[in-house]
Parts: structure tokens; C-alpha cells; sequence
């Protein structure tokens, strides 16, 4: 298994996401953020693949790319409206130790953005692993 051309497209928009100036952001904001939830998904799913070995099959990695990615954009979607003013009032309450806070907020919710999209897309493709099965199991123990 090779790389096809959709791998090749969807990491070119990852390498090309930062080069995109305001104007088509600010133009066309549903597209801009639809198309990057189609490529943070192939990104993620190729990632998972790739880190995988391929010994996992590309239907089962769908629910998890498409979880993590989902919660990547909504992260990105947060940040794009927050980060500069967190920098700033971070920088003027606490020097320049406040911008390393401010990026480990950043760093924090990428973790937690991928733990959180991992288990949602398990938990999605397991219907035995749901919140309300874990309930009704609990309820049913006491």
C-alpha cells in the first residue's frame, strides 16, 4: 500500500494551511473549515495507519480519525479566536514566562484532543464501550 493521491492532497493542505492569508479565511469561513475537517481527517487517518504499521485496517481506523479530527477543528476553530489575546494578557500578567503558559495550553489541549477523539471514536465503534452501557453495567453491580 502506497501513498494514493488523496494522501498526498490531504498533507499538502496540512503543509499549506499556514500560508493561507486572512482573505480566503475571512471570505469563505464554512468552506475553509469543512475542507480542513476533511483533511485533519485523512491527516489523522494516515497517521494512525502509518504509526499502526498498516496492521490495522482502514474501515476500523475511520471512527478514531474521524473523532479526532472533528475535535482537532472545533480545538483550531477555539484557538483561532483565542490565542492571540491569551498571549497578549498572559505576556502582561506574567512576563515572558506567560507566552510558555500560553503555548502550553496549546500543547495540553492538543493532548487532550487526541486522547479524547481516540476514545470517542472506540467508543463509537464498540457499542458496548458507550457512556450508557457503562451505566446500565453499574446500575445492574449495586
Amino acid at each position: 500500500m502506497g501513498f494514493t493521491g488523496d494522501h498526498v492532497l490531504g498533507v499538502a493542505w496540512i503543509v499549506l494551511i499556514p500560508t493561507v492569508g486572512p482573505v480566503p479565511r475571512a471570505s469563505t469561513p464554512v468552506v475553509f473549515w469543512i475542507v480542513s475537517l476533511v483533511a485533519f481527517i485523512g491527516v489523522w487517518w494516515l497517521a494512525m495507519w502509518f504509526l499502526l504499521g498498516g496492521r490495522i485496517s482502514w474501515r476500523r481506523l475511520d471512527p478514531c480519525a474521524v473523532a479526532i479530527g472533528a475535535c482537532w477543528v472545533g480545538m483550531l476553530a477555539v484557538f483561532d479566536v483565542t490565542f492571540s489575546g491569551m498571549i497578549t494578557s498572559y505576556d502582561q500578567k506574567y512576563g515572558a514566562i506567560g507566552i510558555v503558559l500560553a503555548f502550553m495550553s496549546l500543547f495540553i489541549a492538543i493532548g487532550v484532543v487526541l486522547i479524547l477523539g481516540a476514545a470517542v471514536g472506540l467508543m463509537w465503534q464498540h457499542p458496548g464501550l458507550s457512556w450508557a452501557a457503562a451505566l446500565r453495567k453499574l446500575r445492574r453491580s449495586s
